[in-house]
């Protein structure tokens, strides 16, 4: 369970405070990519294939620093709302809606709340996405069979960053990496991708574990 929170914590703001350490060189601050002609093309095309996006739905292979292995679904609405739902034996859930973004722990019975807009998970959330204005884009591969793209969320290599994979036929999202302050790297893969189809707004709720005292307006 540890190991889960470990890697959830990288999508997260300050989550290297209460992460475990672990002994690694710091990641090195990385520079803004200098965009020629053909890399704005790339950047447009992942743009409209984005804003394109309303729904999403798929299953998930998450592969933690340490290699250990976890399943699940993700789902994602736009603008703001997203699931992972974890495979048991992992009672882990992480939830946005309304700017927020909330990690249950059933286990724990721990409720923690984050703001979306200070991780990386912005940039997939928002109404609208303009990479060029609001990422500072660090790196742009262009291989034979896909297209990757690395963001950061400012220019402060203490905050992370996180990489876009996508496959050209068909061009969509195959995975993502986010990479921690400490250059450790957590890879979500997705399969059974389905796109723009609709979802049951009960996705984005969850049931708060938490003593009815100790609870919060969600």
């Amino acid at each position: 369970m540890k190991k889960l929170w470990f890697v959830l914590f990288a999508l997260l703001p300050g989550w290297a405070l209460a992460a475990p350490a672990v002994p690694h060189a710091p990641a090195p601050a990385p520079r803004p990519v200098v965009l020629d002609a053909a890399a704005r093309a790339d950047i447009a095309r992942i743009e409209d294939y984005w804003r394109a996006i309303t729904t999403m739905r798929a299953d998930f292979t998450q592969i933690a620093p340490d290699e250990s292995v976890s399943y699940g679904r993700f789902y994602l609405q736009r603008p703001g709302r997203l699931r992972f739902e974890y495979d048991p034996p992992a009672a882990l859930l992480l939830v946005s809606r309304r700017g927020i973004l909330t990690m249950i722990d059933y286990d724990l019975r721990q409720v923690t709340r984050w703001p979306v807009k200070e991780t990386p998970l912005k940039f997939l959330l928002g109404r609208s996405l303009n990479l060029t204005r609001d990422a500072v884009i660090t790196r742009l591969d262009r291989g034979t069979d896909r297209l990757s793209i690395t963001l950061m969320t400012s220019q402060d290599a203490r905050d992370g960053f996180i990489t876009l994979v996508f496959s050209y036929a068909p061009f969509q999202l195959r995975y993502w990496e986010v990479t921690d302050s400490q250059g450790l790297v957590t890879r979500i893969s997705f399969t059974n991708l389905v796109i723009n189809q609709p979802l049951d707004a009960a996705l984005f709720t969850y049931k708060d574990p938490r003593p009815e005292v100790h609870r919060r307006k969600r």
